[in-house]
């Protein structure tokens, strides 16, 4: 049982998902260049691997001084996972797994966009994709007769 009450782990949820439409778009190059999708799928796969969250921000490090993973992105990547760790959470590594998987989601979710500027959490990310922010090449045309 996590020493966190059910309004904690509910206040963690929303932040990881804000969080996570953040990083997302900064990743889409609100932090600088854009991050390649794969660089996103790396971290969460070595996350999953190596279950080490110490592991993680030095990797993340490595690749922003690799120029993978912008400036924007990969410090509030390190900032969230340190905010977990901060938090108490009995369970890091599957938090920040969740974090990762949610960073992943809302990437992708962004991946036709042409811009994600304005977007700093989920909330603003579902207003993003409900008022045109969704990909320019779908235009529904009805069923086919």
């Amino acid at each position: 049982m996590s020493s966190l009450s059910k309004s904690s782990t509910d206040d963690l949820e929303k932040f990881l998902l804000d969080r996570a439409s953040e990083v997302a778009c900064l990743a889409k190059g609100g932090g600088g260049k854009v991050v390649d999708k794969t660089q996103v799928n790396n971290l969460l796969t070595s996350m999953q691997n190596f279950k080490n969250v110490e592991k993680l921000e030095l990797l993340i490090m490595r690749q922003m001084g690799r120029g993978e993973i912008n400036q924007g992105a990969g410090k509030r990547l390190i900032e969230t996972i340190e905010e977990i760790k901060k938090r108490g959470v009995n369970d890091v590594v599957e938090r920040v797994l969740d974090f990762l998987g949610y960073v992943k989601w809302a990437f992708e979710s962004m991946e036709k966009m042409e811009a994600c500027s304005g977007v700093n959490n989920l909330s603003s990310l579902v207003d993003k994709v409900i008022k045109g922010g969704e990909p320019q090449h779908r235009n529904f045309q009805g069923p086919k007769k």
